[in-house]
């Protein structure tokens, strides 16, 4: 019985450290998002210096990502969970290097459009990619989605193509003005059917999400879809 409590004590205490932990790590995140705020203001004010301030915030962010993208690889044991996780941290890592580039580097209203429309590569996949990783939790480490759900791929892929190639058709966005530009545009029908598309599977993950961790012994797990509505909105 004095070794139970030896074990349990020592249990108790490595929780508590990695409470600390998890408090100081939460800070450090904290410290860098308010940094990379902080970085916009001078573009905002058209600062001198301003484009070295815009890649600094964007820097932090590709980093954040990164890192959080090593850490899911680290911890998560249920193989497809991982890769559904690891996909949204590199196409989170990709908008942020496309809108750098968009913002920084382009030279042309062609260049700046085009990049625009990569956006929508992370903004249509990310949600469902959560959509497949709500779907694959609780299931055993070998587990695979059915064949038959990978043609979710295909709508997200069509709405993909037609914003790359909207200059010829503009079934996504139309323009006001020349050169044509997401400040003059305006949105046509598809774009409102490609929106629904995405909250759809955004929401419908979370759904799950719910579902599964009401079912949970541990109510206290019930706040993880939380977390995800709030980082959604």
């Amino acid at each position: 019985m004095a070794e139970f409590n030896h074990n349990k004590s020592g249990h108790m205490l490595m929780d508590k450290r990695w409470n600390k932990q998890d408090i100081v790590m939460v800070g450090i995140v904290g410290i860098l998002i308010i940094t990379a705020v902080i970085c916009r203001i001078p573009s905002k004010m058209h600062l001198p210096h301003e484009h070295i301030f815009a890649l600094i915030r964007s820097a932090i962010y590709i980093g954040l990502f990164a890192v959080w993208g090593i850490s899911v690889k680290k911890r998560i044991i249920q193989t497809q969970v991982k890769q559904y996780l690891i996909a949204i941290a590199l196409l989170a890592i990709f908008w942020m290097i496309v809108r750098t580039l968009k913002y920084t580097f382009a030279v042309t209203p062609g260049q700046s459009r085009y990049l625009w429309y990569l956006y929508y590569l992370p903004q249509l996949f990310m949600p469902l990619m959560l959509l497949f990783v709500a779907l694959s939790l609780r299931k055993p480490e070998t587990y695979q989605l059915p064949k038959k759900t990978m043609l979710l791929y295909i709508p997200s892929a069509i709405f993909f193509l037609l914003v790359i190639t909207n200059d010829m058709h503009r079934m996504i966005f139309g323009f006001l003005e020349q050169p044509w530009s997401d400040s003059n545009n305006t949105y046509a029908p598809v774009f409102y059917i490609l929106t629904i598309w995405e909250y759809f599977c955004g929401i419908t993950a979370l759904a799950v999400m719910w579902v599964k961790c009401r079912a949970l012994k541990n109510r206290k797990s019930v706040k993880f879809p939380i977390v995800f509505i709030v980082i959604l909105f």
